[in-house]
């Protein structure tokens, strides 16, 4: 048997492959839930109202699985609604209300089935990404509980495929995903359901098996997280396609630029301290009145120092203009000699 073949003896996966099946759903559409339904003459009401209540009477069928079965139906019957709401008017968009009241119908007659009706008001793009990546946990579980109990025989067909099914899910995820603008990876609806069934750890949601034995390899897992969660954003890298991540060595100077602002006022309060501190002793204390007397002393030396510079400026210019005059005589008298 192939890896497909033994992935459709899962329960759930069993249960999807005939959500859509018309054959079975035949000996169905003259029930008596569908009268309301069947009086409108709305077609693609008729077909979705005979598509739930096939489903939810086949709901049976998932045994264990049935809470992954009731989370697969709400999915459906909500890709349902947007298609049909996005479609019709707004008189036929209340319609659906008979869609709504047949579900409540199916939760009171039917005896040891129930399946709440619940809406995670989610786009069906997340809540699509979500229902593949329950799909895949819940066959993984499967396959390795059918291991545990033949890993001892002969057939080890479920130990041998389900490292296989295992790495084929992986790259899928892997080329399928992107993980945009993530701030808490538990709060990411459509890449993190549990602990052991989530994007962000490799180790424990595509864990390493041995084809031969089953058991969990100890070795470190080489796979690449799918959805990283750094500084609470991952965004992808439009050039590139891959995942570009910011640290949060940020987180450091912005704690520091934090600090460094909070210490402005003490820092000024300081100053202040300070300059009221200095002019109190300038003005009011013997300190202060040497300080005025010396710097009285140092103005008046300096503007008598100044007035010497001055003195002797004005006296080395009345000797330069001295000896230019005796210089003109000189040359005077030597001209009228020599004529």
């Amino acid at each position: 048997m192939t890896l497909d073949a033994y992935e459709k003896l899962c329960p759930l996966k069993r249960f999807i492959n005939n959500f859509d099946d018309k054959g079975s759903m035949i000996r169905y559409k003259d029930d008596d839930l569908l009268s309301k339904i069947n009086n409108s003459d709305n077609e693609k009401l008729k077909t979705v109202g005979l598509k739930l209540l096939k489903n939810y009477y086949s709901l049976d069928i998932c045994r264990t699985f049935k809470d992954q079965c009731c989370t697969y139906l709400n999915y459906s019957i909500d890709k349902e609604k947007d298609l049909y709401l996005k479609s019709k008017s707004d008189n036929e968009n209340s319609q659906w209300q008979l869609i709504e009241e047949l579900w409540k119908s199916l939760q009171l007659h039917m005896d040891g089935i129930y399946c709440s009706r619940k809406s995670e008001n989610k786009s069906i793009d997340k809540t699509e990404k979500r229902m593949n990546l329950m799909v895949y946990c819940n066959i993984r579980d499967y396959f390795k509980s059918k291991c545990d109990v033949t890993k001892q025989s002969t057939n080890q067909y479920y130990c041998k495929n389900l490292p296989i099914y295992i790495d084929k899910l992986y790259r899928n995820f892997k080329t399928d995903n992107k993980c945009l603008n993530i701030e808490y990876e538990r709060d990411d609806y459509a890449s993190y359901i549990s602990e052991n069934c989530n994007l962000y750890d490799m180790h424990k949601t595509f864990p390493q098996y041995d084809s031969s034995s089953g058991n969990l390899l100890e070795s470190p897992n080489p796979r690449e997280s799918i959805c990283k969660y750094v500084n609470n954003v991952v965004t992808q890298n439009s050039s590139e396609g891959t995942l570009a991540e910011f640290p949060e060595a940020s987180s450091e100077e912005s704690i520091s630029s934090q600090a460094s602002l909070e210490s402005l006022p003490y820092a000024g309060l300081t100053i202040v301290g300070f300059f009221s501190l200095f002019l109190f002793i300038y003005r009011y204390t013997t300190l202060g009145s040497s300080l005025r007397s010396l710097i009285t002393r140092k103005n008046k030396s300096s503007t008598f120092i100044d007035a010497e510079i001055e003195q002797d400026l004005l006296d080395n210019t009345l000797e330069y203009k001295n000896h230019n005059s005796e210089n003109d005589d000189y040359t005077l008298s030597y001209q009228s000699l020599q004529n």
